[in-house]
């Protein structure tokens, strides 16, 4: 099931859902900055790309789920909606709200716990299974996080099962997969609700055999889930082999790719992993520097992540982050662009201090290195989009085998500790405002 990657806007203008939403784009000068404890200059610039574009606001009720998810992926618990006249946290909002978009209910109860509203139409759901857990994912709530469900709460251990229950081969496996390696331990394994057998190898191995060149965003979040799942891997204490290590190979692969499709601004292939490509329109700039960045960010080793063309990308994509930050964006390559910068400025700041200096190098002249991809599959044809009908889409009472649910899920997490659940934030606290 391929859908776009984004064509909504983000900005100054919020074209979303049954009517347009005007919405002001706030000075940057009207919050202060937040203190940089950092000596490098690229640290700085990345940390003010993120403030920046902070104060772009998600309007709750006009945005879709589908944009206001990908803005929890980049600021997680940070993020901000307008409700009203006020600002909320908006997984709280989400948690809290029962949100609706299109008339339709965002969650759902189903006999194995619960689920996001899947595909309606391009942007308004999730474009792919299980996309919304994944986004929601990367903020690392506890499996016990609730949701309010009519008069029940549904936790995210019931997501989690759904997810486990409803996975079939049909379908795209990548959100499925970057939603559970979140949770799950690496060895997990689990029946399905048509009793077949998968586990998390299965699905590595799955997305090590998925054409790159031509997947959704240039195969990136393909990628990027397989370095998820790799590092974790070898966070358990074992060694690369079998599919764990074509996992590796495959990620090593289009790193070099990637870098040598490189262009001498420090941007990446317009054309991502298919060969070389400039793009000067901003949008497909933040498209496919934002994603192929994203990738790199969690895919290269601790060692590389100061070499030359790496902080030269990094430069490039927060530097005109900065520049454009009054023009209307569109929402998707904007906050894989954030997450991106903010999974970079993180494994960074970790290590000893980088040398002080935006790119550490000049790029090089302009010219053409190219190394063909050795994955040149085609990718298949889309099926015919999957409407839910507002009958399939009614919630359905939650079955009184939910603590069971969520016991089965539990015996599949990772005993890795999670971070606390949300502190609640007053809607006066002062932060950036984001859309």
């Amino acid at each position: 099931m391929i859908r776009g990657c984004a064509r909504w806007f983000v900005g100054l203008v919020l074209a979303v859902g049954p009517a347009a939403v005007s919405a002001q784009l706030s000075p940057a000068s009207t919050t202060p900055a937040p203190e940089i404890a950092s000596d490098d200059p690229l640290l700085v610039q990345v940390d003010q790309a993120i403030q920046i574009n902070g104060q772009r606001y998600l309007v709750a009720n006009s945005n879709s789920p589908w944009q206001i998810f990908h803005g929890i992926l980049a600021y997680k618990k940070e993020l901000m909606l307008r409700v009203g006249d006020q600002k909320m946290s908006a997984i709280e909002w989400v948690a809290t709200h029962e949100p609706r978009f299109d008339g339709r209910p965002l969650l759902l109860a189903t006999p194995h716990g619960a689920k996001f509203h899947p595909f309606t139409r391009e942007y308004a759901f999730e474009g792919h299974p299980a996309q919304t857990l994944a986004l929601l994912s990367e903020s690392h709530l506890p499996p016990d996080f609730e949701f309010k469900l009519g008069d029940r709460k549904v936790t995210i251990a019931d997501f989690l099962n759904n997810t486990l229950m409803e996975i079939n081969d049909r379908e795209e496996i990548t959100w499925v997969l970057w939603a559970l390696i979140n949770y799950l331990k690496c060895d997990a394994q689990w029946t399905d609700q048509w009793g077949r057998p998968w586990s998390i190898e299965k699905l590595v191995q799955m997305q090590v055999n998925a054409p790159v060149v031509g997947a959704p965003c240039g195969g990136n979040h393909g990628l990027f889930v397989l370095a998820r799942a790799r590092d974790k891997y070898l966070k358990s204490g074992r060694e690369l082999r079998g599919v764990w290590y074509q996992a590796d190979y495959k990620i090593k692969q289009y790193i070099e790719i990637a870098r040598s499709l490189q262009n001498a601004d420090g941007t990446f292939s317009a054309d991502f992993y298919r060969g070389p490509g400039y793009a000067t329109d901003m949008k497909t700039r933040f498209n496919t520097t934002g994603h192929t960045l994203e990738f790199l960010a969690v895919g290269l080793p601790d060692q590389r992540l100061n070499e030359p063309w790496v902080r030269n990308a990094v430069h490039i994509l927060s530097k005109e982050l900065i520049d454009h930050r009054r023009v209307p964006v569109d929402p998707g390559p904007l906050y894989h662009s954030i997450n991106a910068l903010m999974n970079y400025r993180d494994r960074v700041r970790a290590l000893k201090p980088a040398a002080p200096s935006l790119a550490e190098t000049k790029p090089a002249a302009p010219g053409t290195v190219v190394l063909k991809p050795t994955t040149t599959a085609q990718a298949p044809a889309p099926p015919a989009p999957l409407v839910v009908s507002p009958q399939e889409a009614a919630p359905v009472p939650l079955p009184g085998s939910q603590a069971a649910n969520a016991s089965k899920v539990l015996s599949l997490l990772d005993p890795i500790p999670l971070p606390p659940p949300l502190e609640e934030e007053p809607v006066s606290a002062a932060r950036p405002a984001n859309r």
